[in-house]
């Protein structure tokens, strides 16, 4: 797989991660994407696997927790 491939396959595992946090089904988010829901259903299996989630809605706690600590990632982000 070269760089270009690698992107792109990264990017649509950030696009099924969004839509697992807007709490998509498997079918909801192939239809919003344009691929193939055994597609979808792969990468869900493997951010579960990378974020050691044992179902989908630990995979979307580990997701939220992941886009909040990158939402404070710096001190001068944090509120007042």
């Amino acid at each position: 797989m070269n760089s270009t491939q690698s992107a792109a396959l990264e990017a649509r595992r950030s696009g099924v991660a969004a839509c697992v946090l807007d709490a998509m089904t498997d079918a909801e988010t192939a239809e919003a994407m344009g691929v193939h829901r055994h597609t979808v259903e792969r990468d869900v299996r493997e951010l579960q696997r990378r974020h050691e989630a044992r179902n989908r809605v630990a995979l979307a706690l580990a997701l939220d927790r992941l886009r909040f600590a990158e939402t404070f990632s710096t001190p001068k982000e944090l509120p007042l």
